[in-house]
């Protein structure tokens, strides 16, 4: 009879193991997009500044380019704005605030950059799900839409133009 109840406690005991390491391994094992260099962009979507749904997929798809998280009320975005003013017509560039287009506009229009360059997040989602808890934060992005560069806080000129080239290299193979 005690050799039963030990058989018994012995199962009942590797149960609860096993429902642990079924419970436990897929959050530790998750995919979740960190915006790290080497990850595919996730799905995720922002408005144009003509009020169109964008997909941030589909807009880096087949072109190497930018995509940096700003803030109108952010001196180091402020900073590094003029930047992206300058011609780059072989990338994309998009510029993705959480705040409004009124408030976003006058800066935009103040620092040269091109009303095409400007998306909007309103509801913070993509935000979120990119885990931007410091701005600006930049993400460059190669033509398959993977995350090839990170950088969090203003750049300079020069890592921009060298991040950018990473970015676009190899665009025609």
């Amino acid at each position: 009879m005690a050799r039963v109840v030990w058989w018994r406690n012995l199962l009942a005991l590797l149960a609860v193991l096993l429902t642990l390491v079924i419970v436990i391994r897929p959050a530790s094992q998750s995919h979740q997009f960190t915006a790290s260099v080497g990850q595919s962009l996730p799905a995720s979507h922002v408005i144009s500044s003509t009020g169109q749904v964008q997909s941030l997929r589909r807009l880096f798809r087949g072109r190497g380019g930018l995509l940096n998280f700003w803030a109108p009320w952010c001196p180091a975005c402020k900073m590094e704005l003029p930047d992206f003013s300058r011609k780059f017509p072989q990338v994309t560039i998009a510029l993705v605030t959480n705040d409004t287009v009124a408030a976003a506009t006058p800066l935009l229009n103040a620092s040269g950059v091109e009303a095409r360059r400007a998306y909007y997040d309103t509801t913070g989602r993509v935000f979120t799900q990119y885990l931007i808890s410091t701005l600006p934060t930049t993400l460059f992005i190669n033509r398959h839409g993977v995350v090839v560069a990170k950088v969090i806080g203003p750049m300079t000129p020069a890592l921009l133009d060298h991040d950018l080239s990473m970015a676009t290299q190899n665009q025609g193979s």
